[in-house]
C-alpha cells in the first residue's frame, strides 16, 4: 500500500481541506488521530486466536461490510507488539497486485509468494542459496513453458525470482491473454507454487524465529460471483500454505450454506448500531457518539451545522465509508453553493446521490426483500439477501445476536413503493 501524506490526518479548518479528509478509500495508519474506538470490535479475539494457536498455522477469515474499517483494524493487527514478537507479518492488498474483477486462486498464491519474498528481502533478509536455486529453477521452467505458449516473459539469469513475481503479476493484472496462459500453466502444477511458498515461510521462520503471517486485504471487493469461486471452489487450495493467513472475505458469505465450514475461524467486524433492533425511535447513544467523533476528528465543528451532522450520521447506517461518502459529496455541494459550512440541504443532496445509485441496481424483487428486512430486522431469506449485503443495501449489526436493517438512504424509496402498492379507499 502507498503511504499517505501526513497532512491528510490533520484536522481540517476549511471545507476545501475537509474534502480530502473524507476520502472513503483512506485506511488509517496506526496512531492516527482520526481513529475511533468501537464496541463489538473482534480484533482482540482475532489477535488471541493467532497468539494462542498451536500446531498447524491458523487460517482466519475477517469479514465486514465494505467500508466498515477492516483495513484500519488490520493495520493495528500487524502493528501489535505481541503479534510481531510471534509472527513475521506480510500484509498486502489484492487490489494493488491483481485484477480483482477477474481474480483466481492462482493470482492470490502468486501474490502471496511475491510478497513474502520481496518484503523479506526489503527488510534485509536473504534466502539461502539452495532455496534461491529452487526458486530460480521453478521460474526458469515456468518462463520457458509460458513463452512456448505465446507469452512474452524475459528469461535467463538476468531476471531474478523477485522480478519474475512482479512481472508475472503485472502481466496477469493487465493482459487478459497472459492471465489465461499463466492460469493454464500453473493450475496443473499449483502444488509446486504452494511448495515454494512453504519453503520460503520455513526459511523466514528459521532465520527470524517468527512464523510468517500473511494478511490479505480487499478479497471482499471482487464481484460476488468471483468471491464465491475463491472461497467455495478454491478454498481447499488457499488453505494449503503452511504460514498463518488472515483472509478478508465478503460479509455475504455468512449467508451462504456453502461456507459453514469456515465460520469457526471467522471474525466479523460489525457496523455501528445507531438504533436498537425494531426500535428506530430509540437511538443507540454509543454508536451515534462514535460516528460524530469520526466526523469531528476530521474537521472543526464550525464547518457543519448541528442538524446536518445529525442527518449525516443517521443516513450513514453506522458504516464509516458511507458517512465519508455523504460528507465528501455534501462538502462538494456546499462549495458549489459558495457556503462556508455544510447545511442540511447539502447532506440531503448527498444522500439522494447514494439513493440514486441504489435505484439503478435494485429490482422489484429486491424491494420486496428490503421491505421484509425493514419490517422484521432479521435475515429471513439468507441466500436471496447475499447480493444485497454485498451492495450495502442491507446492513448487519450485533446486539447479543446479529440483526439487520436496510440502508437508511433507501427509506424514501421503500416508502414510495409501499404507497404504490397500498390499497385505495373505495
Amino acid at each position: 500500500m502507498v503511504s499517505q501524506p501526513e497532512y491528510l490526518f490533520v484536522r481540517a479548518k476549511t471545507l476545501e481541506e475537509a474534502w480530502s479528509r473524507f476520502d472513503p478509500a483512506l485506511p488509517l495508519p496506526v496512531g492516527s488521530p482520526f481513529y475511533v474506538e468501537r464496541e463489538d470490535n473482534p480484533l482482540g479475539r482475532l489477535q488471541r486466536a493467532l497468539l494462542l494457536a498451536r500446531g498447524n498455522p491458523p487460517k482466519c477469515f475477517f469479514a465486514g461490510h465494505r467500508g466498515s474499517g477492516k483495513s484500519t483494524e488490520l493495520n493495528r493487527l500487524v502493528d501489535n507488539a505481541d503479534i510481531r514478537q510471534r509472527y513475521w507479518p506480510v500484509k498486502f492488498s489484492v487490489r494493488d497486485e491483481c485484477d480483482f474483477n477477474d481474480l483466481s486462486y492462482i493470482e492470490v498464491l502468486l501474490a502471496m509468494g511475491a510478497q513474502i519474498f520481496s518484503q523479506y528481502r526489503a527488510a534485509g533478509g536473504r534466502m539461502k542459496d539452495d532455496l534461491l536455486g529452487e526458486l530460480e529453477a521453478w521460474k526458469g521452467r515456468t518462463v520457458t513453458r509460458l513463452n512456448e505458449k505465446g507469452a512474452t516473459f524475459e528469461s535467463g539469469a538476468g531476471l531474478d525470482i523477485g522480478k519474475f513475481f512482479l512481472s508475472a503479476l503485472l502481466k496477469v493484472k493487465t493482459e487478459h491473454i497472459t492471465r489465461t496462459l499463466v492460469r493454464q500453466e500453473i493450475a496443473p502444477r499449483v502444488s509446486e507454487l504452494i511448495g515454494l511458498i512453504n519453503l520460503m515461510s520455513a526459511e523466514v521462520l528459521a532465520q527470524s524465529k517468527r512464523q510468517v503471517l500473511v494478511v490479505i486485504e480487499d478479497m471482499d471487493k471482487p464481484p460476488l460471483e468471483v468471491s464465491r469461486k475463491l472461497f467455495e471452489g478454491a478454498l481447499t487450495t488457499l488453505m494449503q500454505p503452511t504460514c498463518a493467513i488472515v483472509y478478508t472475505v465478503p460479509v455475504s458469505i455468512y449467508f451462504d450454506p456453502a461456507f459453514t465450514h469456515i465460520r469457526d475461524n471467522s471474525y466479523f467486524l460489525p457496523n455501528l448500531k445507531l438504533h436498537e433492533k425494531k426500535q428506530r425511535a430509540q437511538p443507540h447513544k454509543d454508536g451515534i457518539r462514535a460516528m460524530r467523533a469520526f466526523v469531528l476528528a476530521r474537521m472543526t465543528d464550525t464547518l457543519i451545522a448541528g442538524d446536518a451532522l445529525d442527518e449525516a450520521v443517521k443516513n450513514s447506517g453506522g458504516v464509516f465509508r458511507e458517512i465519508a461518502h455523504i460528507l465528501q459529496r455534501a462538502i462538494d455541494n456546499a462549495l458549489a453553493r459558495q457556503s462556508a459550512r455544510i447545511e442540511r440541504v447539502d447532506v440531503a443532496w448527498a444522500t439522494a446521490q447514494i439513493r440514486s445509485s441504489f435505484r439503478r441496481l435494485l429490482t422489484q424483487e429486491d424491494y420486496q426483500l428490503l421491505q421484509d428486512v425493514r419490517e422484521h430486522n432479521e435475515v429471513r431469506y439468507p441466500e436471496r439477501l447475499g447480493p444485497l449485503f454485498h451492495l450495502l443495501a442491507v446492513l448487519e449489526y450485533t446486539n447479543g445476536e446479529n440483526w439487520c436493517d436496510v440502508h437508511p438512504a433507501l427509506d424514501p424509496l421503500l416508502d414510495e413503493m409501499a404507497d404504490q402498492t397500498a390499497p385505495t379507499e373505495a
